[in-house]
């Protein structure tokens, strides 16, 4: 029988993105934390999957404490689901007034934000929103099939995607098709807010670069966009630690002059990140999409 169509499955998705963080909701923030990280260390909750993303990531990264990786992987899960739920239910200040900002750029005209799906993030957006960036997130839309396999997922989803439209202001940009959007937004007020370690979907246009010693492919299609819009590129990344405590950090504005080095700079970022802590890489699921050999294969 297909996992997806386990009741296991189907319980787990209910309390991780539907009742455990609408309980946070109606708790102090300090409480509801409290919550999560007593789940997150018991183990009950995401056990498998948990289990499962350390053996996707252990064919790339070396994992020293199997136990630590585990636990920081679930509470990393847990929080995202909690943050966003807060954020629709008006309560992000309760979070983004615990997060530490590190050298927050200024608003101009062709910003882009580039990150990576690292730690609990849904808060960034907002907290862009705060800081006058008018954020322009890219996303990817759902597919139709997730509703059938994992609802309470999709559910989740679904609110995630209200949530894009809320922060952005009905700015956001939907991929595939959205070149001509892209391209007018380095332009316009706000900005571009892009994801480039997700996984390669338009076979041949994909760029490579070395993450960790791993050849790595990369999407291609945007990197070149931004190029040709002349962006001022900032990397972005959130850390958390083992207590839930956040920090969010920028690096400096580059202006890179090719795709290849807009993407081999942001691999050094990738690398940086997940040297720092795998666990909090919340694409261990699609690692095969990105990185072209694995450990073993580079020994």
């Amino acid at each position: 029988m297909n996992s997806h169509f386990t009741l296991g499955r189907q319980i787990g998705d209910f309390l991780t993105y539907i009742l455990l963080p609408m309980v946070c909701g109606v708790l102090p923030y300090n409480w509801g934390q409290a919550l999560l990280l007593s789940v997150a260390r018991r183990g009950w909750l995401l056990q498998s999957r948990s289990d499962l993303a350390l053996q996707l990531a252990q064919r790339y990264v070396a994992v020293a404490d199997v136990t630590a990786w585990r636990r920081n992987w679930r509470l990393v899960e847990m929080m995202e689901a909690r943050d966003l739920w807060l954020s629709v239910m008006g309560r992000a200040a309760a979070i983004s007034r615990r997060i530490k900002l590190h050298n927050v750029p200024q608003p101009m005209s062709g910003l882009v934000l580039l990150g990576l799906h690292y730690g609990p993030t849904a808060i960034v957006l907002k907290i862009f929103q705060d800081q006058g960036l008018g954020p322009r997130f890219v996303y990817r839309g759902i597919g139709p099939e997730l509703r059938r396999l994992v609802p309470f997922q999709w559910l989740f989803s679904k609110l995630n995607v209200r949530y894009i439209q809320q922060t952005c202001q009905g700015r956001e940009i939907l991929v595939p098709g959205a070149r001509d959007t892209l391209r007018a937004a380095l332009q316009e007020a706000g900005t571009p807010v892009v994801l480039l370690d997700a996984p390669v979907t338009c076979a041949g246009q994909s760029i490579h670069a070395v993450v960790l010693g791993l050849d790595t492919e990369f999407a291609g299609e945007g990197p070149e966009l931004l190029i040709q819009g002349q962006a001022h590129c900032v990397h972005y990344w959130l850390e958390v630690d083992e207590n839930g405590e956040r920090g969010l950090y920028f690096g400096a504005i580059s202006q890179p002059q090719t795709a290849q080095q807009l993407v081999t700079e942001f691999a050094a970022l990738m690398s940086a990140r997940l040297a720092s802590n795998s666990a909090h890489w919340r694409l261990w699921h699609a690692a095969d999409q990105l990185f072209r050999d694995s450990l073993v294969d580079a020994s």
